[in-house]
């Protein structure tokens, strides 16, 4: 099979570089993919794939040259990553111009961002219309979580991560403790992630105000909503105790996770939070990290399956008690909960198996 894989974003953000690509990466082995993203994807990552990528310098520039060779190959499938107009909808133009199937996959709730609040009356309900025009056309849709399953229809194709590269056993973290004086009787608390302003970290800055435990919170990442974080923390007066990294990738991301005894994932109880996949949920599993997440979405659902955190309401008290418990847990208690998430990931949702899946359906559409 030849595949047109059209993601129009950068490939360096989390829906490419820890969605599309994963999965595109697997189907490569053995069908040619024309992959389209926004910049340069690392050499190391293409090796041993019939994966065919154009670079591009910006947007525009991406489109065009991709556009002009689209338009010259024959594909088998049409697969447009986002319900988008500039992924879904140029994907779904170019399946008519070359009457091929078009396959959707919808990782987020595209309509109803709620990262950009402030949007308008009109782009809301061109997103909206758009979403629902993209998801009757295609020939076959896959979503990332229950929620988009329950809105939208479709396949459950759940998001994952790299096992290999996300492995406890390659990282230390005693580096990351000295290197932010961190003292044999704090716990570490993570959050990671672009902080829009739907984001909801200021949950866990009132839960470290109130915990009985030590512990030092490292919020991992940038955004509209920085500077606010840092002026709650400052206003509490536990600036002392939280450390902000600005954004971080590669190893030192992975050392960060190997010092941290408990991941949290503060979702807010919105239509947007619920149809989430956050990529940092199977990070922390990968990394055997036990989870806290709130009573939403994915998360919720994944920590019930798999056993490796516990659900908490939306509220400071009900989180710091949910961390007081971690903190009186020895270490090894802790790593027995944080274990079951990646063994759940090696058994039953590593990017081998989702990807499998979706071959079938291709397959099926193909055939």
């Amino acid at each position: 099979m030849r595949i047109l894989a059209w993601m129009g974003m950068k490939v360096n953000s989390a829906p490419f570089s820890g969605r599309c690509l994963p999965l595109m990466r697997r189907i490569a082995k053995k069908h040619e993919v024309h992959l389209v993203g926004i910049g340069k994807i690392d050499e190391d990552k293409l090796k041993g794939t019939k994966i065919h990528f154009i670079e591009g310098k910006n947007a525009i520039n991406t489109y065009r040259k991709n556009l002009f060779e689209a338009l010259k190959c024959d594909y088998d499938i049409i697969h447009g990553f986002k319900s988008v107009w500039f992924s879904g909808g140029i994907s779904y133009l170019l399946s008519r111009l070359k009457s091929k199937p078009f396959f959707l996959d919808i990782d987020d709730y595209e309509a109803y961002a709620s990262f950009n609040p402030e949007i308008s009356k009109i782009k809301h309900l061109f997103g909206k219309e758009c979403e629902n025009f993209l998801v009757k056309k295609a020939n076959t849709v896959t979503v990332a979580s229950y929620k988009l399953r329950e809105i939208f229809g479709g396949y459950y194709l759940p998001n994952s991560c790299e096992l290999n590269e996300f492995n406890p056993k390659k990282y230390k973290g005693e580096n990351i403790r000295g290197c932010y004086n961190i003292k044999d009787n704090e716990i570490v608390i993570n959050w990671t992630g672009i902080m829009y302003k739907s984001t909801n970290c200021e949950l866990i800055l009132k839960a470290l105000k109130i915990m009985k435990g030590q512990a030092k919170l490292i919020l991992v990442g940038c955004g509209e909503k920085l500077r606010e974080y840092r002026m709650i923390a400052k206003n509490l007066k536990i600036d002392d105790k939280v450390i902000f990294t600005g954004y971080v990738t590669g190893n030192k991301l992975k050392e960060i996770y190997a010092a941290t005894d408990v991941g949290v994932i503060p979702l807010k109880d919105t239509k947007f939070d619920w149809c989430k996949s956050p990529i940092k949920l199977y990070e922390y599993m990968a990394m055997e990290i036990p989870i806290v997440s709130t009573n939403v979405g994915e998360p919720m659902f994944k920590i019930y399956e798999s056993g490796c955190g516990v659900v908490v309401e939306n509220n400071p008290k009900a989180l710091a008690n949910a961390l007081d418990k971690f903190y009186e847990m020895s270490p090894e208690e802790r790593k027995k909960i944080g274990k079951r998430g990646r063994k759940f990931l090696e058994k039953k949702q590593n990017w081998d198996i989702v990807s499998k899946k979706l071959l079938k359906l291709y397959e099926q559409i193909v055939n």
